[in-house]
């Protein structure tokens, strides 16, 4: 059998392998959705840097040999992948032999004991983006223009304004931020309902989720006010929220990157003289738990809008805190 060398290939090889011949496009598209687009460019990726080092040694990527798999996992790690990035190439190249309808080698013993040596050896806390909340917060929505020296909108302030005001009030992961469409949004005599139809942890969208965007009585801070002042500069009335900009500070058709969410943060902060850094756009949902944390609001008040299922999913972003303001040592002031 000729395996394919690359992963768009190997998915479209599954089409005849498997009988998905006898399917329509249109139902085709259906079964494609069965994987998160999400979960295929990591996969896409993953895949393809395995077949690449394959060729540089001369093997096939499928089926897999697996001393060979246990060497490219060794050198992953010398590399200093972290384990969470090892892992996700192994899910990756399992999905591989599923969709090639190979029988896996990732459970043979000299796979399996590389992994385990390594996860003992290369052990380490995931590195967490720096939460971003009051008072920098404030700090980098006051250094954002949002006009113009000659008085006119600055639309890119206007836009950077509405992603960190929704990405932190919100809770919202990157790929949530992206997705927004105007048609999402529903006013409140409150402020805004935003529904997501689908995230990371409602892929097949049995129920909708809601987030609250409340009104803000202090000015420059309330995210209603910072998304109604972008679309009133863009016109932008259906379709996503939010935009790229073209060179002449148009709103783009298309609905932003994550990647440039990220950049657009980092830039931000950027504006502040503060180094960007140690800081991401999963800053803003880390920052809204944090800060509500700190502010006392309870537990489970602050899942329902974050929308983690379990209050134990919580404590990765509020441990730090609590250690200084819930310990007996602090407080003994020696």
């Amino acid at each position: 059998m000729t395996v394919p060398a690359r992963f768009a290939e190997t998915l479209q090889s599954s089409v005849t392998r498997f009988g998905l011949g006898d399917f329509t496009e249109e139902e085709l598209g259906t079964i494609d959705q069965a994987l998160a687009d999400n979960t295929r460019r990591g996969y896409e990726s993953d895949y393809n840097e395995w077949a690449a080092w394959c060729t540089a040694h001369g093997i096939n990527p499928l089926p897999i040999d697996p001393v060979m798999f246990a060497k490219y996992l060794h050198r992953l790690s010398t590399y200093g992948a972290a384990n969470g990035t090892i892992a996700r190439r192994i899910s990756a190249m399992r999905f591989a032999e599923s969709t090639a309808g190979i029988p896996t080698a990732l459970q043979d013993p000299r796979v399996l004991r590389m992994w385990d040596g390594i996860r003992r050896t290369n052990g380490r806390p995931p590195e967490r983006s720096l939460p971003i909340m009051p008072p920098l917060l404030w700090e980098i929505l006051d250094a954002t223009p949002t006009t113009n020296p000659d008085g006119t909108p600055c639309v890119g302030g206007l836009r950077d304004q509405a992603l960190l005001l929704v990405g932190f009030t919100g809770a919202l992961r990157r790929s949530e931020l992206s997705g927004i469409d105007i048609e999402h949004l529903d006013r409140h005599d409150n402020g805004m309902v935003l529904r997501i139809p689908r995230s990371k942890m409602n892929q097949t969208g049995d129920e909708e989720e809601l987030i609250a965007l409340p009104h803000s009585q202090t000015l420059g801070r309330c995210p209603v006010t910072a998304i109604t002042a972008w679309r009133q500069a863009t016109g932008i009335n259906e379709g996503p929220l939010l935009r790229g900009l073209t060179k002449n500070g148009k709103a783009r058709a298309g609905r932003i990157g994550e990647s440039s969410i990220n950049n657009i943060v980092k830039a931000s902060i950027a504006r502040t003289g503060i180094d960007p850094a140690p800081y991401s756009a999963h800053g803003l949902r880390a920052g809204f738990i944090t800060y509500a944390n700190l502010m006392r609001v309870p537990d489970r008040d602050i899942a329902r809008q974050s929308r983690h299922s379990s209050l134990a999913s919580l404590d990765g972003y509020i441990r730090i805190n609590e250690l200084w303001t819930s310990n007996a040592a602090v407080q003994l002031r020696i």
